[in-house]
């Protein structure tokens, strides 16, 4: 079969039909491909200290953005939860 479809091969399946006596072969192929435009996760503010530079460095890494007029970092909701920052949120419009 990969000789007769190539990459666009996903699977193929072999099934008896319901009398028994022929077996049906079955494919899946790839017909389209394209890249998933995914909206970023809504973001929030975090508060860190002067001296939490690795934290401070991490956020970075992972698309924090200084905000100096609110003196907070703004990133990704998703990212302050998986690093345990749930209770470093804070609101930006008191």
């Amino acid at each position: 079969m990969t000789a007769r479809y190539g990459e666009r091969l996903v699977c193929v399946r072999h099934r008896i039909d319901e009398t028994g006596k022929k077996r049906l072969t079955t494919v899946e192929l790839v017909v389209s491909e394209k890249p998933i435009n995914r909206r970023p996760g809504p973001t929030v503010a975090i508060t860190l200290r002067l001296q939490e530079r690795e934290l401070r460095l991490k956020l970075m890494g992972l698309g924090a953005i200084w905000d100096p007029a609110d003196q907070v970092w703004t990133v990704r909701r998703s990212v302050a939860m998986a690093l345990g920052l749930k209770d470093r949120i804070v609101s930006r419009f008191p």
